[in-house]
């Protein structure tokens, strides 16, 4: 499962990129956290791939719910999130 998100943030500030995910296996539910240090490159908006992928996936399940929010060392930059979460 991967996940591409387009981002903007200030230009030169380290920030992270932490998307949370809901799930199930069979009747199970299920979460997960990703995150990756981003930072900013270019003049327009930026874009991060995020992976959960072998092992983690299969564990995981089916994908319910997520949440992708940006970091700026305790604060919360933004957020986008589904309907569902």
């Amino acid at each position: 499962m991967r996940f591409a998100i387009q981002w903007k943030g200030p230009n030169s500030v380290p920030l992270r990129l932490r998307v949370e995910m809901r799930g199930a296996r069979g009747k199970e539910p299920t979460t997960a956290v990703l995150e990756e240090p981003v930072r900013h490159r270019g003049w327009f908006a930026n874009w991060a791939w995020l992976q959960l992928a072998g092992e983690q996936h299969q564990q995981f399940g089916e994908l319910s719910a997520w949440r992708a929010t940006l970091w700026n060392g305790n604060q919360q930059v933004a957020e986008q999130k589904s309907f569902l979460w």
